[in-house]
């Protein structure tokens, strides 16, 4: 709840009575097509009513020769209410453009409705060192297309590598990302800045080459290794 030019606003919500369902079908053998959806309810407490919130999505899982693909496709509207109080005691309510979400001990408001675009991709490289028996690069991208026009689009990109030792197992990676919250100084920034920012300070296009490049070298070096194996 705050106070603005004399109104009171109503923001409190929570989530109530959500489900879901998925269906994954083998398209053949080592490829998944699948669709998902859940829905549910935003209450609002001072209007003490809830709207619909719902996602769909879609997605594909593919392996071929020691590469691991996944990409999908997330739309979500959480369709949440507000409630403006005016100084004589009428209320009227509107559609709240972001919900506060936290994370780190910090809140910050998430676009109430969006696109999202998913990709990865992997290459696993069987070895043979001491206890580690392989070795994944990947690359994983996000994009959050966010649908209202005053905001700017979220990009997430982490190139680096998975290394498995039995059942123990260690991802080293480097996440950077365009208008991310949490990789910006000010936690939480991220619908109106246009701002590029890694772990180390990275442009996302350079990033994207280093983990696709990441990912050929690992294939090149393999297929090195196998060639001076069989001689």
């Amino acid at each position: 709840m705050y106070t603005a030019g004399g109104d009171t606003f109503h923001e409190s919500i929570r989530e109530l009575n959500t489900g879901n369902l998925r269906f994954t079908y083998d398209v053949v053998e080592g490829v998944e097509l699948g669709v998902s959806a859940q829905a549910g309810g935003i209450y609002n407490d001072y209007l003490q009513s809830a709207e619909l919130t719902t996602t769909l999505a879609g997605h594909i899982i593919a392996d071929f020769s020691g590469f691991n693909l996944k990409a999908e496709y997330i739309y979500y509207n959480y369709n949440a209410k507000g409630a403006k109080v005016d100084d004589a005691g009428d209320v009227t309510t509107y559609d709240l453009e972001t919900v506060q979400m936290g994370a780190y001990g910090f809140n910050y408001p998430v676009a109430a409705e969006a696109n999202m675009y998913v990709a990865g991709l992997a290459y696993t490289i069987p070895v043979d060192f001491g206890p580690i028996k392989s070795i994944q690069p990947y690359v994983d991208f996000t994009m959050i297309d966010k649908v209202n026009p005053d905001y700017v689009d979220t990009y997430h990109l982490i190139p680096g590598a998975l290394i498995s030792a039995g059942p123990i197992y260690c991802y080293v990676d480097f996440a950077m990302g365009k208008n991310q919250p949490w990789l910006t100084d000010n936690f939480g920034v991220g619908l109106g800045q246009s701002v590029y920012r890694g772990i180390l300070q990275a442009d996302v296009g350079l990033g994207f080459e280093a983990g696709l490049g990441i990912v050929i070298l690992a294939i090149i070096l393999d297929r090195l290794t196998q060639s001076l194996s069989k001689k």
